[in-house]
């Protein structure tokens, strides 16, 4: 996620700029996109709300909130995640 980040040309499409937003879990990463897109980032605050808390710019509270929602996620179990076969590469 993150290499993609820094690949990306600027100014990034708006595609990428949902993307980043999304997907992102990097503090400072996450606080320059919604500093840079606050459109954006409210738009998408409505699913991930942890984003205002970027756009804030608080980095401190935003890596509290991006470890909650990995647990969140972890906790969720490996639905999210798909199978694969025993010896089957990733």
């Amino acid at each position: 996620m993150e290499a993609h980040w820094t690949q990306t040309n600027r100014p990034a499409s708006d595609a990428a700029i949902d993307f980043w937003l999304r997907e992102l879990r990097t503090p400072a990463y996450l606080t320059e996109v919604a500093r840079d897109a606050p459109a954006h980032c409210r738009r998408i605050a409505e699913q991930r709300p942890l984003l205002l808390t970027a756009l804030a710019g608080d980095e401190a509270a935003l890596a509290r909130l991006l470890r909650e929602e990995e647990d969140r996620e972890r906790e969720a179990g490996p639905e999210k995640v798909p199978a694969t076969k025993s010896g089957e590469d990733r």
